[in-house]
């Protein structure tokens, strides 16, 4: 992992143009569903990545998630593969491997599909994994971060 930020007289600041995130499925979610509390937020700190330059990746697995409960959810096959499709534009994908099947398995996680994200963001190197959920991601090699933190090192940043 490399260094993406510094300490200044106040505060961490981290550098968002090195940083490189694995984007977790329920903030995926978040994004392409309006109605989601989150919405906004994650609206916000996907654009302050991707307007300093920093790395976004997602699992294949994710989008075929994203799909399925977006479909469920809403009742509409056209809208959840317009959902997929625009999240295919926006992040780089990762494809899902039998080394992360098999370290998923043997992950801590409370769940398989956060023990693929996790194996996945380690096998990529990534600083973080954006999600927003509290149960998962503890003592990965790719720590948790919620999108109100990016905002924050965002706004910290100016």
């Amino acid at each position: 992992m490399m260094t993406v930020g510094k300490l200044t007289e106040s505060c961490w600041v981290i550098d968002l143009s090195k940083l490189r995130i694995l984007v977790d499925t329920n903030v995926l979610l978040d994004l392409v569903s309006k109605d989601r509390p989150a919405h906004e937020r994650v609206v916000q700190a996907v654009r302050n990545v991707i307007a300093a330059s920093g790395e976004m990746l997602v699992a294949t697995s994710s989008l075929k998630d994203v799909y399925c409960i977006y479909a469920r959810h809403y009742g509409c096959e056209s809208a959840a593969h317009e959902a997929v499709s625009y999240l295919e534009d926006v992040f780089d994908l990762r494809s899902l491997e039998p080394k992360h099947v098999r370290k998923a398995l043997l992950s801590p996680e409370p769940d398989f599909e956060d023990g693929i994200v996790r194996a996945i963001a380690e096998d990529e190197g990534c600083d973080y994994i954006l999600t927003r959920d509290a149960k998962g991601f503890d003592g990965s090699k790719a720590p948790k971060i919620e999108p109100e933190e990016l905002s924050v090192f965002a706004t910290e940043k100016r």
